[in-house]
């Protein structure tokens, strides 16, 4: 089997999976692939110490050496667009750092990508690239891999402690489809009855995702807390041995020193944020007409490439009130870990809308979705958790509880709006076979997960656990087994 693994902004992570995958694997290699040089510098000193990547491919050593090409960038881009099929302002847009260049240094970085992608993939034959979802090298790949049909693994948490998804651009879960119609068809055996029946008195209890734990910008001991890191001293040398090329070149993470330190600020004055942040939210009347529309996390992924058409999320609220039957409410819910981590001005802007209500982020979100008309999201996890409420959801983005019977999946905004018409005249007088397919859906769901904890490596003591590894590799393997 021949790898190639996307390394990111988690080396130590990457370099101990492809370990363990290649570990009963004598005739198989995994190659790693970097797009800073800084994270160079970190996989470079860890396959020193025992090597586990046949190769090392470094993204910014390949611009210095081919980036005085004398080429018209605009055309070269039309023409990856055309060849591969390459959605190159798309891919572009889902990048949190590449998209904050320059016009012309931008458009150089996306150009140095593809050739990049295209030189290592008719180099090497690859089984498998390993990779997320959340950046352009990232976007690059995945596309060109199916050009090149080669087989392209993403895998993130699956939302449940302990369980992992793997799932395509669109957002669609591997194995979902085809569970949820065997149910459908076939219904459950008496274990997986009684499965379900405590799967849902748990989450009746506690719906929140276990990764959550590890993302909550109010837990104040999160903010400086962070295992398995290098120390400090080690830290600044690669840093300033990286930084002038990672600001050429990188297509990873930004070495700019304006950036860490307003990082650091807002971590230093996120107390005094949070309580000037109490004028804005509302006081809750649960008694009210309302739909319960709860902000994500950004810039992320679960927007950027899964909601890519709607990543300003004050506009898609302005519209979402404009849609709206009248005499009902928008409860617009902050994301946890966005708490005090947002410009004031967009919560200002936000409450000049009529019809919205600022609902401040500790709020039960149970509370506020068993007591609404609906849930009005993009991707977010309120979706899957008002479905197992037998709540109408109304998704905008990719995601995977659209494959549920009773979703509605909006395209625009007029569609929004027929579908709230529907919802409000039909969801009652369907009642009795929709809970049968919500059953068979939240099963199928349940089983479509893999054995891995993939939350916060930085965070989580047990991320680097023999077993845990074990688990998120098998999961992989099994994966790769199944989809040949």
């Amino acid at each position: 089997m021949k790898i190639l693994y996307l390394t990111k902004q988690a080396p130590k992570r990457e370099y101990t999976i492809s370990k363990e995958i290649l570990s009963d694997n004598e005739n198989s290699f995994a190659d790693s692939c970097v797009f800073s040089y800084r994270n160079y510098l970190d996989v470079y000193e860890l396959n020193k110490k025992e090597k586990v990547f046949r190769n090392i491919y470094d993204f910014t050593e390949f611009c210095k050496t081919s980036i005085g090409e004398s080429v018209n960038i605009d055309d070269e881009l039309y023409k990856f667009e055309l060849n591969y099929n390459l959605p190159v302002n798309k891919i572009l847009y889902a990048d949190r750092l590449v998209i904050n260049y320059s016009e012309n240094h931008r458009k150089q970085i996306i150009y140095m990508l593809v050739k990049f992608s295209l030189m290592l993939l008719e180099k090497t034959q690859y089984d498998v690239i390993i990779g997320e979802l959340s950046s352009s090298s990232d976007l690059i790949f995945y596309y060109l891999s199916k050009h090149f049909k080669i087989k392209y693994l993403f895998f993130w948490h699956g939302r449940i402690s302990n369980k992992m998804e793997f799932s395509d651009v669109l957002g669609r879960r591997h194995g979902l489809k085809e569970l949820y119609i065997n149910y459908k068809k076939n219904g459950f055996s008496q274990e997986e009855i009684e499965y379900l029946n405590k799967y849902l008195e748990k989450f009746k209890k506690q719906a929140t995702p276990d990764y959550m734990k590890f993302s909550k910008q109010t837990k104040f001991k999160n903010l400086f807390r962070k295992l398995y890191m290098q120390s400090s001293v080690i830290r600044l040398k690669k840093y300033m041995k990286s930084y002038h090329i990672d600001l050429k070149y990188s297509a990873d993470q930004s070495p700019k020193i304006s950036e860490k330190i307003n990082k650091k600020l807002k971590k230093v004055v996120f107390p005094i944020k949070s309580l000037l942040l109490k004028r804005y939210y509302d006081n809750v009347n649960l008694n009210k007409r309302y739909y319960l529309t709860p902000l994500h996390y950004q810039p992320e992924s679960s927007t950027m490439t899964f909601a890519p058409y709607y990543l300003n999320q004050l506009a898609f609220i302005e519209n979402l009130a404009k849609s709206i039957p009248g005499g009902t409410y928008i409860y617009v819910k902050e994301h946890p870990a966005m708490f005090a981590n947002r410009k004031l001005s967009f919560y200002k802007e936000l409450k000049k809308v009529p019809n919205i209500k600022l609902v401040h982020p500790e709020f039960s979100m149970n509370a506020l979705i068993e007591k609404s008309m609906g849930v009005v999201t993009l991707t977010n996890t309120t979706g899957y958790e008002a479905i197992v409420k037998d709540k109408p959801v109304f998704v905008f983005g990719n995601v995977f509880y659209n494959e549920y019977d009773y979703s509605f999946k909006c395209n625009n905004f007029e569609e929004f709006r027929d579908n709230i018409i529907t919802a409000l005249r039909d969801w009652d007088r369907c009642e009795g076979e929709r809970i049968n397919n919500r059953n068979c859906f939240i099963l199928a769901c349940i089983r479509s997960l893999r054995k891995g904890n993939l939350n916060s490596h930085l965070l989580d003591k047990n991320f680097f656990k023999d077993e845990n590894i074990k688990n998120i590799v098998n999961s992989i393997k099994d994966e790769i087994i199944g989809g040949q």
